[in-house]
């Protein structure tokens, strides 16, 4: 069950790495803004990141069910992937968008980062330590797959893929929760 979660967290990583990637393509393709303008819409994605971080890691202290948890924020960030990258609502809603899209994002990895230290003694180590490494692949797969996304069909290509990317990441940890109640109750 524990593979299933560190695949899952490689599932979140590419669906934040799309987002902390080429948000600020997206500003630029769709609204024309230059990089003097980018900042405050940069720093309002990147204070999503942080606020839902420290959100989930105060739900992620309080409510029992981690994987859920993790799960539903996969599934949160499956929704807003679509309405942020194939909706064109305009400037202050698309930053708006996107700093939801992080918090939501951001809420789940908490709960997925507590359940990965609840793990043996023996082997918590380890496990935490392989963490890294599967967080950089999804941070590469982002940027190399987002590129040529974004290259052959536009902006809006991102959206499809990192939903179902999401999706998965629910999928995968729903499915480790399953696999770890038998050992729960024994």
């Amino acid at each position: 069950d524990l593979l299933l979660l560190l695949a899952a967290g490689v599932a979140e990583r590419v669906c934040f790495g799309v987002v902390a990637v080429y948000f600020a393509t997206m500003l630029q393709l769709r609204y024309g803004l230059d990089l003097a303008g980018l900042p405050l819409p940069l720093a309002l994605m990147a204070a999503g990141n942080l606020a839902g971080t420290a959100v989930g890691s105060s739900l992620a202290a309080r409510l029992p069910d981690r994987p859920l948890s993790f799960a539903a924020s996969c599934a949160g960030t499956a929704l807003l992937a679509l309405l942020l990258f194939a909706w064109e609502p305009g400037l202050p809603a698309c930053v708006a968008l996107g700093f939801v899209y992080s918090f939501v994002n951001a809420l789940g990895r908490p709960a997925l980062m507590a359940v990965l230290g609840g793990a043996p003694r023996e082997t918590r180590g380890a496990l935490l330590g392989f963490n890294i490494p599967c967080a950089s692949v999804g941070w590469i797969s982002a940027a190399a797959i987002g590129g040529m996304l974004i290259e052959a069909h536009g902006v809006a290509a991102l959206g499809p893929p990192t939903a179902v990317v999401a999706l998965a990441g629910a999928a995968l940890a729903m499915a480790a929760r399953r696999l770890a109640r038998p050992h729960r109750a024994s």
